[in-house]
């Protein structure tokens, strides 16, 4: 046999809960001959139900078991940990022990106290005689109470506790799943600069020797040797051509500028230039480009003293792409634990100014790098 679904079961107690309110307020035809008295009854039998309902909803509400000890697995690998919010959970034990144990120390004084509340009731209504009126009174303040009880623990345990789950739950499952697709993004973009970082060290090959050929000479044809460019200055000029990568499709411009910010990574790598050189040629706002390239070397190969290097130029850039490099090299850095107490101020200060004008990829790393400085 099957079991009651909870569709069938919410709607047998709101007709049981129904049938009790409105047989109060029938009875209260026959009781009060007033109309003031009337509306006054219904007054009382509302208040003392949802009186009741309050209480009832309090100890209804069930506690949430959650470790409180370290993580483990995947948790302790990302250094983060998440619980569900149990303030309600906490508010509500509180209030349920206040209330038992003012009720167990004022046991002897509850009738007294019902008492009153009946007579200053029966004082409201008209409904004959001074006893028939009490009487009335009684029987709405303790059978409303209970009723209003007993519906709200049942409708808490049954039903709103479920929904509460349910919520917490798919809150904690898009908050993992955004944290996991976060750090996918991160994996790869990372896994790429190894992929362009592995030129660092190419393998020895034979130089090709072209054949002779004899030519005549003309040493006076001969023009005079151009002026060698540094490595520093062809980075300096791989810098400027990326900001000139414009298509108009914007899959395609970005992925002519991954190639470009990957291509500038690997030759300073290749070429033995240092972060400081690449700091001395920024100028005020700094040239992108060299930020990238900045960040890039820090993401895959962090040092103690870089985070001071890109907190000089980090705040004075605007593009959401070139902010993300910059907070993927500080979470590099997090990960190899090379940040000062300062530092991890400083950054937070960068993230707030990056939020002003964040997407939702930005927003993420924002989080996740907060994340980081938090833990590590």
């Amino acid at each position: 046999m099957k079991s009651d679904s909870p569709q069938q079961n919410l709607r047998f107690l709101l007709r049981f809960f129904l049938v009790i309110l409105l047989a109060g307020l029938v009875l209260s035809l026959f009781f009060v001959t007033c109309r003031t008295g009337y509306s006054t009854a219904v007054a009382w039998i509302l208040a003392m139900s949802v009186s009741g309902m309050g209480i009832g909803f309090l100890f209804g509400i069930p506690k949430i078991l959650q470790a409180n000890g370290q993580a483990t697995g995947a948790d302790v690998t990302d250094g983060y940990h998440m619980q569900v919010n149990t303030n309600l959970t906490d508010i509500s034990d509180w209030l349920t022990k206040i209330i038992v144990g003012l009720g167990l120390v004022q046991l002897g004084h509850i009738a007294e106290y019902v008492k009153k509340i009946a007579t200053a009731m029966s004082k409201g209504i008209c409904a004959g005689n001074e006893a028939t009126s009490l009487a009335f009174s009684y029987s709405i303040i303790i059978g409303y109470f209970i009723a209003g009880f007993l519906f709200g623990y049942l409708m808490t345990r049954l039903f709103l506790s479920k929904a509460f789950s349910r919520a917490d739950q798919e809150a904690m499952q898009q908050l993992t799943a955004g944290q996991e697709a976060l750090q996918a993004q991160l994996l790869t973009m990372q896994n790429n600069l190894q992929v362009q970082s592995q030129k660092l060290y190419p393998e020895q090959t034979a130089p090709v020797v072209a054949q002779d050929v004899p030519v005549e000479p003309m040493a006076a044809l001969t023009p005079p040797p151009l002026p060698a460019i540094g490595p520093l200055d062809k980075l300096v000029a791989m810098a400027h051509h990326y900001m000139e990568i414009n298509p108009n499709n914007y899959g395609e411009r970005v992925k002519q500028k991954d190639a470009a910010a990957n291509d500038m990574i690997n030759y300073a790598f290749d070429n033995g230039i240092t972060r400081e050189q690449i700091t001395g040629k920024m100028s005020i706002p700094p040239e992108e480009g060299l930020v990238l390239t900045l960040a890039g070397m820090i993401a895959l190969r962090p040092q103690p003293k870089d985070f001071a290097l890109l907190q000089q130029y980090g705040a004075a850039l605007t593009r959401k792409h070139v902010r993300f490099r910059v907070l993927s090299a500080v979470v590099a850095l997090a990960e190899k634990e090379l940040l000062s107490e300062e530092d991890k101020v400083q950054a937070s200060t960068l993230l707030e100014t990056y939020k002003k004008d964040a997407d939702g990829s930005l927003l993420k790393m924002i989080d996740y790098t907060s994340s980081m400085l938090k833990t590590r």
